[in-house]
């Protein structure tokens, strides 16, 4: 079910609108000996939510990694085992 939407106050200056829509944001990371900078773009843009199809995710058991399903099952194997004792 869709939750009331909230609105904000938009600003009298264009300018001003701008910033707040975009955003930048700079990681600098150290990898061995080299340096490297991600840069990171952001914009929010309105949208007509009757034009928005919501898409549900798909129920079921969530996925987990081979590594993970295996330690699961060797896990479940020694409970049964110490329940049979």
């Amino acid at each position: 079910m869709p939750k009331k939407v909230i609105t904000f106050p938009e600003p009298d200056d264009p300018a001003e609108r701008r910033a707040m829509a975009e955003r930048h944001t700079r990681v600098i990371c150290h990898i061995g000996g080299k340096r490297y900078a991600l840069d990171f773009w952001s914009r929010a843009s309105e949208i007509n939510p009757v034009d928005a199809e919501v898409l549900a995710f798909p129920l079921g058991a969530p996925h987990t990694s081979k590594k993970a399903r295996q330690a699961g099952a060797k896990r479940a194997k020694g409970q049964a085992s110490e329940a049979n004792s």
